[in-house]
């Protein structure tokens, strides 16, 4: 995978395919790597994602680091900058769609349509903010095998696993992916951040959009993506199986509302 030079840090990104930019970025946590397994294969579109700061291969890491949306917006834009790309569609998962928001906010010309799937901000910090932030006292506290037993043991952990099996998981990898307690700043300022202000901002935001959710998952809630879509101006909403229920059917039903968006959307 290639690599870029931007404020002093090697950002790793992925540039697959040829013909219309598509700049589809990971959640939090995740990596370009979540993005290249899920991504269909779509004729005449170019893939495009970034590891944001403290996570993937970007190096260096930084327990202490600035982060924001506002910070890696302006990283995916250095990156389409360096690719000589001046407009894109975007479409992002959960952190990814807050920092398309906040590109969109930013410089609006350079985006011809949003895909925001499972989104986790609306106003404000994300409302299941407190799992992540437990997770990362956790890891300062314990470390992350410890701080993963903890836990693992705890009721409201366990009253989650028995509703959202998969959520839970996820949250339990946070322990297990690498560089865990070098990158726990990731889990402390990113659920408190946040790309929408004020709900009145995105009237302004004109261009395509659909937003993709599921039911059964408290940290993307299905009200939360409901009240998006009902926002801005120009969004559909788009309900598929929740991965907790069947993850292989997710996985499809997300691939095929990728595939049709981009067939409605991208322009060579």
């Amino acid at each position: 995978m290639p690599q870029f030079l931007h404020e002093g840090i090697d950002f790793h990104y992925l540039d697959r395919g040829t013909g219309v930019p598509f700049v589809f970025q990971h959640g939090l946590g995740g990596s370009i790597d979540q993005i290249a397994d899920l991504f269909p294969q779509v004729e005449n579109t170019r893939l495009i994602c970034l590891d944001c700061r403290n996570h993937g291969r970007t190096q260096p890491s930084c327990s202490g680091c600035r982060l924001s949306f506002s910070i890696f917006a302006r990283d995916v834009l250095a990156l389409l900058n360096h690719l000589h790309i001046g407009k894109a569609l975007f479409g992002c998962i959960s952190m990814g769609a807050g920092v398309s928001i906040q590109i969109a906010f930013d410089q609006p010309d350079r985006v011809s349509g949003l895909l925001l799937v499972r989104p986790a901000w609306l106003v404000g910090p994300m409302p299941a903010h407190a799992w992540f932030t437990t997770v990362a006292r956790l890891i300062k506290e314990r470390g992350p095998q410890a701080g993963r037993d903890a836990l693992a043991a705890s009721q409201d952990f366990l009253d989650l696993r028995k509703s959202s099996p998969d959520v839970a998981e996820s949250l339990l990898r946070q322990f297990d992916a690498p560089e865990a307690a070098e990158r726990v700043s990731r889990l402390e300022t990113m659920p408190l951040d946040y790309p929408v202000a004020d709900l009145t901002r995105l009237k302004s935001l004109r261009m395509p959009a659909r937003v993709i959710a599921t039911d059964r998952d408290p940290i993307h809630p299905l009200d939360l993506a409901e009240r998006l879509a009902g926002e801005l101006p120009n969004a559909s909403f788009e309900l598929v199986t929740a991965k907790s229920t069947n993850l292989a059917m997710h996985t499809q039903e997300l691939r095929s509302a990728i595939t049709e968006w981009i067939k409605l959307h991208g322009t060579a």
